[in-house]
């Protein structure tokens, strides 16, 4: 690995802005260049000075997700890495052509889906490999929903919010087609329901309900050829996002490929656009 530190960039100072400045301080080969933000009196540094500098290298974008995709393909093209939250895009077509463009500028685009470097997610996929394949399951999900989720020119397609759960699953049991979704959403509340055909067999009822002051819960029931499994996810204090940024450091300086397929996010991508 390069000895140097990597120049790092912090776009947006949300809660993730937060949590990935925090993890820039546990790690000895980033330097924390600045924070870009719309908030005056928390930025350090601006958009376009970030882009020009030639001594910083990368650029994580934590904005709200309607802004990722315009972004990643400025920073990208400024020949900067990019590490961008979830999700990257709204639709496929976007999505693969943001991939081809770091290809052709050399450059490392990665994007963060923390709960699969999660204790909980890795145990769960290793006791599923030792239980054949997939007949039936379904998964639940509860959280909560206030006015900033409501604003669509922050979200996005309200059904997007779904997808680090959907590649969950496809991490656990492959590619799957949806069938019969259904999506509601207003000021108070969002629910989404949908069937999961996988391709290797089987089948999973999801859903995925939001309420103002809900606690956040999740609930996985499956049925495998081998037997019975239950899931349920009590998250840790385990360092997620310093995990993901040392991995995304390690991808610019070595070989190492992303942790998840990022083929099957492209493709959920693309389910979620047809929602």
């Amino acid at each position: 690995m390069n000895s140097n530190p990597l120049s790092l960039a912090i776009c947006g100072y949300g809660a993730a802005g937060r949590a990935r400045e925090g993890a820039c301080t546990a790690l000895p080969d980033i330097h924390l260049a600045g924070i870009i933000s719309n908030r005056s009196e928390l930025a350090t540094l601006n958009w376009q000075t970030a882009l020009t500098d030639p001594k910083l290298n990368a650029i994580a974008i934590s904005t709200e997700n309607t802004r990722h995709a315009t972004l990643v393909e400025q920073a990208l093209k400024a020949g900067k890495h990019v590490l961008c939250d979830y999700p990257l895009c709204f639709t496929k077509q976007q999505g693969q052509h943001l991939f081809q463009l770091a290809a052709q500028q050399q450059r490392v685009l990665h994007v963060e889906h923390i709960g699969l470097l999660s204790s909980a997610h890795r145990e769960a996929k290793h006791e599923l490999s030792t239980l054949g394949t997939l007949k039936r399951g379904t998964y639940e999900f509860h959280g909560n929903w206030n006015e900033k989720l409501a604003q669509p020119h922050y979200l996005g397609p309200a059904q997007f919010l779904a997808i680090s759960r959907l590649l969950q699953l496809a991490d656990w049991f492959g590619p799957f087609e949806l069938s019969d979704s259904e999506l509601q959403v207003d000021d108070q509340q969002l629910t989404l329901e949908m069937t999961l055909n996988f391709s290797q067999g089987g089948q999973i009822q999801f859903s995925e309900h939001r309420e103002v002051g809900l606690k956040r819960h999740r609930r996985f029931v499956a049925e495998l050829s081998r037997g019975p499994f239950e899931w349920k996810s009590f998250p840790k204090r385990e360092a997620l996002f310093q995990q993901d940024l040392q991995h995304f450091v390690q991808r610019i300086h070595s070989d190492k490929t992303c942790y998840y397929d990022e083929a099957l996010m492209i493709q959920i991508i693309r389910q979620l656009e047809e929602v």
